[in-house]
């Protein structure tokens, strides 16, 4: 009686990627390293559409990312690097003792600005030596060392706040960054002269990804803004936070896209008189606004108010009231904030 041997190599793509869905994400990845054809078969999208299914099945916030995608950008490249990113989130969020990916060492600047770019790449600093200057560092670069971003076009000013907003959707990276330039008389003191505020594209470009960086548009805004987070971006709209006149705060929103120079289209909201000291600020996509103090958080309807851009304040603006309102109760802090998401936790204590 004859008998045929079947190989590895005489059972079909479809039931070969049929066993690839049914194994988990490490014996995926163990698979793929035995032969080029499992390495192949892995790379299909049916796999990682079937992985990325069974991981987020109870993540709303990771379904709402392939969501968002548009349909083009739905490869098996795109789901393998969220179905990565999903594991290990889930293992060190799980884990009793996270393990950090990388321990760098580098030599910083000494500019009140840093901001590390989502994935983990890039990491951006400014500097204080009136040259406006934004660093960039690679991460996954042999020997990190600072590059020169952005430098302030109209020179001897330092970057006072900075905001970002990356759409993690698109590949390679690319992000919108603003970027408050003012003088060092102009950063703890009111001032009737102009600061700069810079609205720049940034593009990861080559083959090594490098970051570049492009103007968008420059205007004026005027006050101070003594908090830690008075920026936030949100497509076409830039948040900025200052305070005029007895410490009044005021909240300004600007189009900083779609308009035709120097007609950048202002609006004004004022919280209410008595609040406490905001420590940051946030432009949700609807354009609402939400404040947080050190024990408050506060939401407020869109600003409507059209005004003149001025360091003076008009005493006849109406003051806003907030729409909604939380405190989290002493000696609580506010940890974490999002579009749908509140973290607060305790403080510590000093012994």
């Amino acid at each position: 009686m004859n008998s045929t041997l079947l190989s590895m190599n005489d059972i079909p793509d479809e039931v070969l990627i049929e066993v690839f869905t049914s194994l988990d994400f490490p014996s995926v990845i163990a698979l793929r390293l035995t032969c080029r054809r499992f390495y192949a078969i892995s790379k299909s999208l049916a796999v990682w559409l079937d992985a990325f299914r069974w991981i987020s099945q109870d993540a709303e916030e990771w379904r709402s990312q392939l969501e968002n995608l548009p349909e083009q950008s739905r490869s098996a490249e795109q789901l393998e690097k969220l179905v990565t990113r999903m594991v290990r989130f889930e293992r060190n969020w799980s884990s009793t003792r996270p393990t950090p990916q990388r321990i760098a060492y580098f030599e910083g600047t000494q500019g009140n600005r840093t901001a590390l770019l989502p994935g983990g790449r890039w990491f951006l600093a400014t500097t204080m030596d009136k040259s406006g200057r934004v660093l960039c560092y690679d991460f996954e670069a042999q020997e990190i060392s600072p590059k020169t971003l952005i430098e302030c076009p109209l020179g001897d000013r330092d970057v006072w706040a900075m905001a970002f907003t990356v759409d993690q959707t698109t590949s390679p990276l690319e992000f919108d960054l603003a970027l408050e330039f003012a003088n060092q008389d102009q950063f703890f003191v009111a001032s009737k002269e102009p600061r700069v505020m810079s609205v720049w594209r940034v593009r990861s470009d080559g083959p090594d990804g490098t970051l570049s960086a492009q103007v968008m548009r420059i205007f004026p805004v005027y006050r101070r803004t003594p908090v830690q987070q008075p920026l936030s971006l949100s497509g076409d709209w830039l948040l900025r936070l200052s305070y005029g006149q007895s410490y009044s705060p005021i909240l300004t929103v600007h189009r900083w896209r779609g308009q035709q120079e120097g007609s950048i289209a202002d609006f004004i909201l004022l919280p209410q008189e008595g609040c406490e000291p905001l420590e940051n600020v946030s432009l949700l996509p609807d354009l609402r606004i939400i404040t947080v103090s050190h024990s408050r958080v506060e939401l407020y309807a869109p600003a409507t108010h059209p005004w003149k851009p001025s360091p003076i304040i008009p005493p006849t603006l109406a003051r806003s009231s907030p729409t909604w309102v939380f405190e989290y109760p002493p000696p609580h802090r506010l940890l974490q904030l999002s579009v749908s998401r509140l973290v607060y936790g305790r403080k510590k204590t000093a012994a």
